[in-house]
C-alpha cells in the first residue's frame, strides 16, 4: 500500500486561432482584417489600432487625436467627423440670432 499522495498536475493550452480573413485582438477577439487600422476599437482593446501607420494629414487639415485627417470646414461644425470626436472638443458655442 502506497502512502505518498500522487498528484496530477494538467496544462491546459488554450490556443486562440482566428481565420486567415481576420485578425486576432489582444484580447483573443476576432475581427474581419478590413476593420483594422479604421480609426476605431474593433476589438474593445485598441489593439486594432496599434500597429495603423496612418498618413500625414495634408497642408490646412485638421489631425484628430486618433490620426484621422479632415477637412478644415468639418472642425467645430457642430457634428462629430472625427471618430474620437476630437474635431468638436473645446469649440466655442456661437450665439445665434434670432430676428423677427
Amino acid at each position: 500500500m502506497n502512502k505518498h499522495p500522487v498528484y496530477y498536475f494538467y496544462l491546459f493550452i488554450e490556443t486562440h486561432v482566428c481565420p486567415t480573413t481576420h485578425f486576432k485582438c489582444a484580447n483573443y477577439f476576432c475581427i474581419p482584417t478590413d476593420k483594422t487600422c479604421d480609426f476605431k476599437d474593433d476589438c474593445g482593446d485598441g489593439s486594432d489600432e496599434l500597429q495603423c501607420k496612418h498618413r500625414e494629414c495634408w497642408h490646412g487639415e485638421f489631425k484628430c487625436k486618433n490620426s484621422e485627417c479632415i477637412r478644415p470646414g468639418y472642425l467645430c461644425d457642430g457634428e462629430v467627423n472625427c471618430v474620437d470626436g476630437s474635431d468638436e472638443e473645446n469649440c466655442e458655442i456661437s450665439k445665434l440670432k434670432y430676428t423677427n
